[in-house]
């Protein structure tokens, strides 16, 4: 008997989302912590690589013609997270000059 499992290596991208009120609190948490502009970087980046694979469903790419029978699509030992943390940082302080300066000025 001739059994075939194996896997082909793929990578895709998505975007990960936060909404207002996640942010927000985010935000709330690290100002009453006493910290300031990286610290809610450090927790959007840890909301990231803690949930990014649950709140997403990436676009892989396509290398060929596969067949995936028998293979674990739960393997994920090898899957990694990767995202601009200066990327993070303009959006983030987009968003504070555009929805809330005042918070914008705690942060500074």
């Amino acid at each position: 008997m001739l059994f075939r499992s194996y896997s082909v290596s793929r990578s895709g991208s998505d975007e990960v989302a936060l909404d207002e009120d996640e942010l927000l609190t985010m935000i709330q948490e690290v100002i009453a912590d006493g910290d300031r502009l990286d610290g809610v970087l450090d927790k959007i980046a840890e909301e990231i690589n803690d949930n990014a694979w649950n709140r997403c469903e990436p676009n892989l790419d396509d290398y060929g013609d596969y067949d995936y029978s028998d293979h674990d699509s739960n393997d994920s030992g090898n899957s990694a997270i990767e995202f601009s943390k200066t990327q993070v940082r303009d959006r983030l302080l987009v968003f504070l000059r555009e929805r809330h300066p005042d918070l914008l000025e705690e942060l500074i």
